[in-house]
């Protein structure tokens, strides 16, 4: 019960300096920080991979390494895309 109240408040208080971030101080693309800390602290918490063996680690990082290429390639479509004006 301990470990999941102090989880809890660790996300309750990441969450509450992503919205200060965004919304207070504007910077909304430093918003995504706080967004990754909470995303490893449930992966380490919930997911328990901070108790596990060396596998689940191993898939865990492949899944974050397969989307990080996926949103790069998708980053890569849009952002190579010419706007064509059909007369």
């Amino acid at each position: 019960m301990w470990r999941a109240a102090t989880t809890l408040l660790g996300l309750l208080s990441l969450f509450t300096a992503e919205v200060v971030i965004a919304v207070v101080f504007r910077m909304g693309l430093w918003a995504l920080l706080p967004g990754i800390g909470m995303a490893g602290l449930v992966a380490a918490r919930f997911m328990g991979l901070d108790r596990r063996e060396n596998l689940p680690r191993i898939f865990a990082l492949s899944g974050v390494f397969w989307l990080a290429i996926l949103i790069g390639l998708t980053a890569t479509d849009v952002l190579t895309r010419h706007m064509v004006i059909a007369h």
